[in-house]
């Protein structure tokens, strides 16, 4: 008698792969369980998917809505900053033009001033190792004639045609010129004249402080990236920038002609006066506030907070690339997906 024949039992790897695989790969069978529990997920989470993305997307508007304000806010405090500093150097101007040695010096007649030159001299240059960021201090009389300066070689030079000291003299009133080059400290600077007078009122002439203008790039270095603070002159000239390498450029575009004129005028360098490349700056304006959209050299949109400083002679800059301000947001985004896949995770295994 003849044993019976035993078939082979199934492999375990055919038997659990295959038709395991196989199960998944139509939704009408997969078990029951598994289904309930799906639907039930999306039951939950898409109501509050939907909400999520009209909330970010109201979000976001009301992100950038605030980031514009507090562009404007900061471009505002930069101008009140420079403004600070303007006005500061403006009161040692003043308070240098009522000093007893400036005064007697200017009443005496020219052939008795000598005896009180070393006094002046000392004085001038007490002022300017007071004070930091003076380049220069000097005295001129009443015909705008350079009588006494801190730099060698000054004296007797003709400043009448500068138009801070021409302005003090005529007005009786202080004066504070824009962002200028002055070929005795061959660089550029900030020139502050205040008239001297007599115990009378009679103009006798006019102390004069020039400011360098590394001045600027302290106060714009206050900003912290990722904003880029700048400041334009009346001319459309970028005077002061977080890059150097974009100074003396043109906000707006200029002709080959207007462009030499500039660089003479400024004394710049043959990269000077060229465009700075973003788009939707004004190319000249007597006052700026709020905010406004430009585009970078290289398409980026960007979001710039905009004042006036200087009695509106200056426009005051300070912006950042738009993707860098929506960060936060997609930050946010990130962290709402990742915690919907932890659930998911969690979830679907014990289904």
């Amino acid at each position: 008698m003849r044993a019976p024949q035993v078939k082979p039992l199934p492999s375990p790897r055919r038997s659990m792969t295959k038709p395991a695989l196989a199960r998944w790969r139509h939704a009408r069978d997969w078990p029951l369980r598994l289904k309930f529990t799906l639907i039930l997920l999306l039951a939950a989470l898409l109501p509050a998917l939907l909400v999520s993305a009209l909330n970010l997307r109201s979000s976001r508007a009301q992100a950038l809505a605030v980031e514009r304000s507090d562009l404007a806010a900061d471009a505002r405090a930069l101008a009140r900053r420079i403004d600070q500093m303007i006005d500061a150097r403006r009161k040692t101007v003043e308070i240098l033009a009522q000093e007893r040695e400036l005064v007697a010096y200017l009443r005496q007649p020219t052939a008795r001033r000598q005896a009180l030159q070393a006094a002046l001299d000392q004085q001038l240059l007490a002022t300017l190792r007071t004070h930091v960021n003076l380049s220069a201090v000097s005295l001129a009389d009443s015909a705008g004639i350079v009588v006494a300066s801190s730099e060698d070689g000054q004296r007797g030079r003709d400043a009448s045609a500068r138009d801070d000291v021409r302005q003090a003299l005529a007005t009786g009133r202080t004066q504070v010129s824009g962002l200028t080059w002055d070929d005795s400290d061959h660089g550029h600077g900030i020139d502050f004249a205040a008239p001297v007078r007599s115990p009378d009122g009679e103009i006798l002439g006019a102390a004069v402080l020039r400011v360098r203008s590394d001045l600027l790039d302290g106060v714009l270095a206050e900003v912290e990236p990722p904003l880029t603070p700048f400041v334009v002159d009346r001319a459309g000239l970028v005077i002061a920038h977080a890059d150097a390498a974009l100074r003396w450029r043109s906000v707006g575009a200029v002709d080959a002609a207007r462009s030499a004129q500039l660089r003479q005028d400024n004394h710049l360098s043959e990269s000077g006066a060229q465009p700075l490349g973003f788009h939707g700056l004004p190319p000249s304006a007597a006052s700026a506030a709020g905010s406004l959209d430009l585009r970078a050299p290289d398409g980026a949109p960007w979001v710039a907070g905009q004042a006036s400083a200087h009695g509106s002679v200056w426009r005051i800059y300070v912006g950042a690339p738009s993707a860098r301000l929506a960060q936060p947001l997609r930050e946010l985004a990130l962290q709402a997906l990742l915690s919907l896949a932890v659930v998911l995770a969690l979830v679907l295994p014990a289904a």
